[in-house]
Order: C-alpha cells, then structure tokens, then sequence
C-alpha cells in the first residue's frame, strides 16, 4: 500500500476508534495488537499495511451502529 494511503487509512481507523467504548477498542486491540496494552494510537500505528483495509470496515461499521443507537428513541 502506497504509505500516503496508508497514513489516511491510519487517521480513519484511530478517528472511528476514538468514538468507540473501551470494550470496543479492547476488542480492537486483541484483533490488531495481540491483545498488548498499549494506547488505541500506537496499536492502529504499529498494524501491518495489509491488515488496514479490514480495520476500516470493521471500524466503520461499529460507528455506524454507535450512530443508529444514538438517533433512536428512548424505550424503542
């Protein structure tokens, strides 16, 4: 992966990340990192190019459900 698409992927995945549980980005790092306690940055910093694009989709996913649970009404 050319590195400038790289470091945007990077940017993509830490900016979902950050919107995240602790639970959800824990589970992030037992995927991506190997379970190490290291902070949500280093663990997208130190992913192998290959892995990037996966990240991204999962990380956009989870968002996405954040968001719909968010805008849904109370008792529904």
């Amino acid at each position: 992966m050319h590195s400038l698409l790289a470091a945007h992927a990077r940017m993509l995945i830490k900016n979902g990340l950050h919107r995240c549980t602790e639970r959800q980005q824990q589970l992030f790092r037992q995927l991506y990192a190997h379970g190490k306690a290291v902070p949500i940055d280093v663990a997208v910093d130190e992913m192998p190019d290959e892995k990037l694009e996966c990240a991204i989709d999962q990380v956009q996913r989870t968002v996405e459900k954040l968001d719909t649970k968010a805008h849904m009404p109370e008792g529904d």
